[in-house]
């Protein structure tokens, strides 16, 4: 308990001061994180299938390519339809090598889900940084307020398994408490500190209010998805960077999800 404690004070003074860095910057560190997560999800796939270290570099060249693919769409430097013909194409093409390769197809299902969904998560990250640093905080805040009542709430009040076969810990009354209690600190941070949420014109109260919800539920729902598939390849942690906390998936699971439906609300609402 005092290592992961220990460890969770070194994170927030180290990596708390990047949000404050300039949009490049920050981009180009969040893809340093994608590579060490790229890495991650490499040596957990080695675990079910015998992998040539070489596929590494392939692994994390393609998910360096998602991000910055998806950054440059969402920046208005490419279109949406170039972004989704290229994903499109190179999924068709890592189908096509699957014909001449040893390893099953489901290897390669795998690997596909877990490039895109996490690159595009990381992607998600580095756009909303570039929105301001408020927005940033903002989903930090919401993740982190979630797990807090989402404790607070679920050991007291706890009786209903949520998932007991992912997390046997937590509890619908968490999930929902975790949820209000994020929803209302976060509604109230936006409504001061006047968050620019690229919005013409201003998301309402109210929307502001379903928008914290979905992002709360995002994040929790993350948490568990990760401890899914760490169970589906047996391993207790996607590394041990980080030591009590695992590894980079590990410790931002809930943000990488939060932050992902964020943006796709931003699309959506346009």
């Amino acid at each position: 308990m005092l290592k992961r404690f220990n460890t969770s004070i070194i994170l927030v003074i180290i990596l708390l001061p990047l949000i404050w860095l300039n949009a490049l910057l920050f981009s180009l560190v969040v893809g340093g994180f994608l590579l060490i997560a790229s890495y991650e999800l490499f040596k957990m796939l080695q675990v079910r299938y015998p992998l040539h270290p070489a596929y590494l570099f392939l692994y994390a060249g393609f998910n360096g390519l998602i991000y910055a693919g998806f950054i440059l769409y969402l920046n208005g430097v490419i279109t949406g339809l170039f972004f989704v013909n290229g994903l499109l194409l190179s999924i068709g093409l890592v189908m096509a090598y699957s014909v001449f390769s040893v390893h099953s197809f489901t290897y390669f299902g795998s690997a596909l889900i877990l490039s895109i969904f996490f690159s595009i998560a990381f992607g998600s990250i580095s756009f909303i940084q570039s929105l301001g640093t408020t927005v940033i905080l903002y989903v930090l805040l919401v993740t982190m307020l979630s797990d807090v009542f989402a404790y607070l709430v679920g050991v007291p009040l706890g009786k209903h398994k949520l998932a007991p076969r992912v997390s046997p810990k937590k509890t619908i009354e968490g999930l929902v408490g975790g949820i209000v209690g994020a929803v209302s600190v976060a509604t109230l941070y936006v409504w001061i500190i006047d968050v620019p949420f690229p919005f013409d014109p201003p998301l309402s109260i109210f929307a502001i209010i379903i928008i914290s919800f979905f992002v709360s539920l995002a994040g929790q729902l993350g948490d568990l998805v990760a401890s899914k598939i760490k169970r589906d390849y047996d391993i207790k942690d996607f590394s041990n960077i980080f030591p009590g906390h695992g590894g980079i998936l590990d410790r931002f699971d809930s943000t990488l999800f939060a932050s992902f439906i964020l943006v796709i609300v931003f699309i959506m609402i346009g």
